[in-house]
C-alpha cells in the first residue's frame, strides 16, 4: 500500500513538474514574440512618422506634391488608424511655426476633413479622447469649434473637464470665453485663474470684462477680477480697489491691497498705514508688503515702529521694507543707526523672502 502512494506521489510531481515547464516554455516564447512584435510595431511606427514629416515638409516649402507624395498622402488619408498618426505629426509640427506656414497647416486641417476627426472625438465617452479632440481644434485655430465646446461645456458635470473646455474657449475666442465664465456657479479655483491669466498673456488679450462686473459676482470672481487688473495694469479700477478696503471679506481685501501695490497706487499709502492698527495680521502682513514695493521714504518711520512690534513676521517684513529704501539710496544707514536699531539684524534677514 505505500508503496503504491509513493508511486502515485511521483507520479503526481512528475506530472506538475511537466506542466510548470510547459507553461514556462509558453510564457517565454510569448514573452519573447511580444518584445518582437512591439521592436516591429515600433520601427513601423516611425517609418509612418517619418514619411508624415517628409510629406509635410513637401507641403509646406514645396510647390506642388510629387506623384510619390500624392500616393502616399491618399495611403494616409484612408486608414482611420495612419490618419490619426498623420494629424499628430501636423499638430506636433504646426506647435513650432507661426505665420503664413502654421495658417498653410491649419488650412489643410480643414481642406482634408481632419476637423470631422477632432469633433467626431468630442462625442467619445472617454474623457481622455474627448481631450485630445479639444486640444487639436484649439492648436489648430478652428473658430467654428467655439459653439461645439460651449454646448459641451454645457452638458458636462465634470469641474476638471469644464476648466479645460472654458480655458479652450478662452484661447480660440476670449472675449466671449470670458462672458462664458460668468454662467459658472462653481469656486473658481486659484489654478484656473493663473491658467487663465497664463492665456491671456500668450494670446496678448488686455481687454477683459471690467473689475465691477467681477465683484458684482463676488466669491472667487471677485478674487480673479483683482488679478487681472493687477495684468492689465489698469489704473482705472484703483478708486474701485480702494473701495474693498472696506469690505469684511479678509482674502478679497488682501487681493486688493497686493493689487494696489502691483499698480504702484501711491495715493493709497496713507490711508494704508491708518487701517494698519486695526486689521488682523495676514492683512498687516499685505498691507507691510505693499508700502514696501512703494518704496516711499515717509513710510520709514512707519517701518520703524513696526520693527518694535511683538510679531516676528511683521518685525521682518518691515525691516525688509526699511531694507529697500537703504538699497535704493532713499535713505542712509547712519539715518538707521538713530532709530536705535541694530544694522546687523537687518543684514541677517537680507536674503529673506517673505
Amino acid at each position: 500500500m505505500i508503496l503504491l502512494f509513493s508511486i502515485f506521489d511521483s507520479s503526481v510531481l512528475l506530472s506538475l513538474i511537466s506542466l510548470f515547464l510547459t507553461m514556462g516554455g509558453v510564457g517565454l516564447v510569448l514573452a519573447l514574440g511580444l518584445r518582437k512584435f512591439k521592436r516591429v510595431r515600433n520601427t513601423a511606427t516611425t517609418q509612418l512618422k517619418e514619411k508624415c514629416q517628409l510629406l509635410i515638409t513637401e507641403l509646406i516649402f514645396g510647390e506642388k506634391l510629387s506623384q510619390e507624395s500624392k500616393e502616399t498622402e491618399v495611403y494616409f488619408l484612408k486608414d482611420s488608424s495612419i490618419k490619426q498618426l498623420f494629424l499628430e505629426e501636423l499638430m506636433n509640427l504646426h506647435n513650432s511655426l507661426q505665420g503664413e506656414f502654421a495658417f498653410m497647416i491649419e488650412q489643410y486641417y480643414i481642406d482634408k476633413g481632419f476637423d470631422k476627426v477632432s469633433f467626431k472625438k468630442l462625442k467619445s465617452e472617454k474623457t481622455h479622447i474627448i481631450l485630445q479632440g479639444v486640444n487639436e481644434l484649439v492648436e489648430m485655430k478652428n473658430i467654428d469649434s467655439v459653439q461645439a465646446l460651449d454646448d459641451l461645456l454645457s452638458q458636462t458635470v465634470d469641474y476638471s473637464l469644464k476648466n479645460y473646455l472654458i480655458i479652450a474657449i478662452i484661447k480660440l475666442k476670449p472675449a466671449y470665453g470670458l462672458q462664458k465664465l460668468f454662467s459658472f456657479d462653481n469656486y473658481l479655483t486659484d489654478w484656473l485663474q493663473l491658467r487663465i491669466i497664463k492665456v491671456l498673456d500668450e494670446i496678448r488679450y488686455i481687454n477683459p470684462p471690467d473689475l465691477s462686473e467681477w465683484i458684482d459676482k463676488g466669491g472667487t470672481f471677485a478674487i480673479f477680477g483683482c488679478r487681472l487688473t493687477a495684468y492689465t495694469k489698469a489704473e482705472r479700477d484703483i478708486p474701485l480697489l480702494i473701495k474693498l478696503l472696506n469690505k469684511n471679506d479678509v482674502t478679497l481685501k488682501i487681493e486688493a491691497i497686493h493689487t494696489l501695490g502691483i499698480l504702484d497706487a501711491q495715493e493709497v499709502n496713507e490711508l494704508l498705514i491708518k487701517i494698519y492698527i486695526s486689521e488682523l495680521i495676514i492683512v498687516k502682513v499685505a498691507i507691510l508688503k505693499t508700502l514696501a514695493m512703494f518704496k516711499n521714504t515717509d513710510n520709514f518711520l512707519f517701518f520703524v515702529s513696526c520693527c518694535k512690534s511683538n510679531t516676528h513676521e511683521t518685525q521682518l517684513l518691515a525691516l525688509q521694507g526699511i531694507n529697500l529704501l537703504l538699497e535704493g539710496g532713499a535713505i542712509s544707514s547712519d539715518v538707521y543707526h538713530t532709530q536705535a536699531l541694530h544694522f546687523d539684524q537687518l543684514n541677517k534677514i537680507n536674503a529673506t523672502k517673505l
